[in-house]
């Protein structure tokens, strides 16, 4: 019986989690969502809770929220029982550069995050979110191993964000991410812009001879599919420069520029192969914002804004918007007009411009996207400001390709799909110019974070250093 407890510090997680592949971090992220939905549908039904009761499946209650001296600390226990562990199937996790994989299993967790608040020292702020993510073991009910979270948690929103984005591509919605816009400058959008640039812009990418064949997971073009970066940050800090620096360096055939959201003493700086410049605009703040996005064909948002970072005309039709920052009924990131474009509703009312518009075509179902339509209903602001009904929301777990059963997710389908989705969009792309309409149809990804998000990522860490035989461990820590 295992007594022993371990400990990965932070650079044990940067050292594990950076041999991940992108494909592998969205299967992972697969299998939680569909088992999301799949534990919501059959909440539903007696039978289901009744097997419960006997054999505790998937669980996901409500964080708690604690309020500290300088932080709001949150608790997200989790339980996470995979569709695969009901039955023949494994999900595979295969590391870079390794053959070995992780037989899925039932794990149970408990996250711990502590988020500043406003009346926070400046070098409290400063200093990030401590997070940790306390690892059971199923067997015994000890504790198997204690992980440092603060990136993880990036991390596995990162992942969720990017299956969001290849699930659409490879349905042939929305457009190639050539210019992402991204608003904050923390680990979050650092965790998003590595991940989506790693699996668009692959290292050695090979350059494209005109044949075709039957792979089709090799980007289009010599420098893959990204082209520019926009971060769009409050101030030019030395967070932000040490960002697009580290960037820089890693993929250089890449723009990055830094767009200063407040004050108008410096305007931007721009990272490729060659370095970066800072150069000075006589542009309004706003002005600079709206330039940025007129082009974005992918915005992500990672903040804690309580006002929506900007106005909903500046984003043209067919852009993919990705809000991961705001987990509060209070907090919002975007206008609710960028929710009504989403949904696709018939008809909503300007209110600024005083008369009402409408949309062509009804209803897309997976235009909305959600982690947990259970936790966006009372977590997520944006929605919440708008009314959204459960039914106009569509579950990311809903649209990954199930086995034949419904049970579990279909990982040949889903590797398939992600392989082929930039080709598929590139040929669609191809066909004509991007539309410049600017009050039509958009898609969302809305993540509020689940605790199974974590539990999974955690667990696939641990396993890895037991393997590795990293971190330090604790002897008989848990002896009678």
């Amino acid at each position: 019986m295992a007594k022993d407890l371990r400990v990965l510090s932070a650079a044990d997680v940067d050292r594990i989690s950076s041999s991940f592949l992108p494909e592998d971090l969205q299967c992972l992220m697969a299998e939680v969502f569909v088992s999301i939905s799949r534990s919501r549908l059959a909440a539903t039904s007696d039978s289901s809770r009744a097997r419960t009761r006997t054999r505790p499946g998937t669980q996901t209650p409500h964080r708690l929220n604690i309020a500290m001296e300088n932080h709001t600390a949150l608790f997200m226990p989790a339980r996470f029982c995979p569709p695969s562990s009901l039955g023949d199937q494994k999900d595979k996790l295969q590391s870079a550069g390794s053959d070995e994989t992780t037989k899925s299993s039932i794990t149970t967790s408990m996250k711990i995050v502590s988020v500043p608040g406003s009346q926070a020292p400046r070098e409290v702020a400063g200093a990030g979110l401590p997070a940790t993510t306390v690892i059971l073991d199923e067997r015994t009910g000890s504790v198997r191993a204690i992980v440092n979270a603060r990136k993880l948690t990036a991390l596995r929103n990162a992942a969720g964000s990017l299956l969001s984005s290849t699930l659409l591509l490879s349905q042939n919605r929305g457009r190639l991410p050539k210019h992402i816009v991204a608003f904050g400058a923390g680990n979050q959008i650092e965790a998003h812009l590595e991940l989506y640039l790693r699996f668009f812009n692959p290292p050695n990418t090979p350059e494209c001879d005109g044949q075709k064949g039957d792979d089709e997971s090799v980007p289009e073009g010599k420098g893959g599919v990204v082209e520019k970066c926009t971060i769009v940050n409050r101030s030019g800090n030395d967070r932000a420069k040490g960002l697009i620096g580290r960037l820089s360096s890693q993929f250089e055939k890449v723009v990055f520029e830094l767009v200063c959201s407040a004050g108008d003493s410096e305007e931007g700086v721009g990272g490729n192969a060659e370095g970066a410049t800072a150069t000075a605009s006589k542009e309004s703040s706003s002005e600079r914002v709206e330039r940025a996005l007129r082009t974005a064909d992918l915005v992500i948002c990672a903040t804690s804004a309580r006002q929506p970072l900007f106005r909903s005309e500046w984003v043209r039709d067919g852009t993919h918007i990705v809000l991961v920052g705001s987990y509060t009924p209070e907090m919002k990131e975007v206008e609710g007009r960028m929710v009504e474009r989403a949904l696709q509703r018939k008809s909503w009312t300007d209110h600024e411009a005083g008369k009402e518009k409408s949309y062509e075509g009804s209803h897309s179902p997976a235009s909305l996207l959600v982690d947990s339509s259970e936790s966006c209903l009372v977590e997520a602001g944006e929605l919440i400001e708008m009314r959204v009904k459960p039914e106009e929301m569509v579950e990311i777990g809903e649209v990954v390709p199930r086995l034949q059963d419904g049970r579990g997710v279909d990982m040949d389908a889903l590797r398939d799909w992600i392989r082929k989705s930039i080709h598929r969009a590139a040929r669609t792309h191809d066909q004509g110019a991007p539309s410049e309409g600017w009050d039509g149809p958009i898609t969302v990804f809305k993540s509020v974070g689940v605790g199974l998000q974590d539990v999974v990522v955690a667990r696939a860490v641990v396993d890895q250093a037991e393997r590795l035989g990293m971190g330090t461990v604790v002897r008989d820590y848990d002896a009678a």
